[in-house]
């Protein structure tokens, strides 16, 4: 049998993209970095709309949006860090994970020190 004959074809964009482990780490990175940003985005715009007192409802939805955008796009980074630390890839994948898990650590943070009295 050849090795042409072996191989599956490699059909959609994703699959294109994240071929190897090393390829999944590097969309894994850049969805962790987009996510963060956009969760951090999402979080201080909600907080700034919600102490600003106008009643501005897009504001609010609009952080809202954003944050729940960011959340997705860190979860997916993690189970795509997961992945191609499964199947062999070092170093990307676990930069990816820090940068995964660290607004979800800061938005932690900072919704306990807003709850706790001094």
């Amino acid at each position: 049998m050849s090795k042409a004959a072996d191989s599956s074809p490699v059909t959609g964009p994703i699959q294109t993209i994240t071929k190897g482990p090393k390829q999944q780490g590097i969309v894994a990175l850049g969805a962790s970095i987009v996510g963060a940003a956009l969760m951090l985005t999402g979080f201080f715009v909600g907080i700034t709309s919600a102490l600003d007192g106008a009643g501005n409802p897009v504001g609010r939805s609009l952080g809202l949006v954003l944050f729940f955008v960011g959340v997705v796009l860190v979860l997916l980074a993690i189970v795509l860090s997961i992945i191609s630390l499964v199947k062999g890839a070092r170093l990307v994948p676990v930069v990816a994970l820090v940068v995964a898990f660290s607004p979800i650590a800061l938005v932690i943070v900072l919704a306990i020190a807003a709850r706790a009295s001094f």
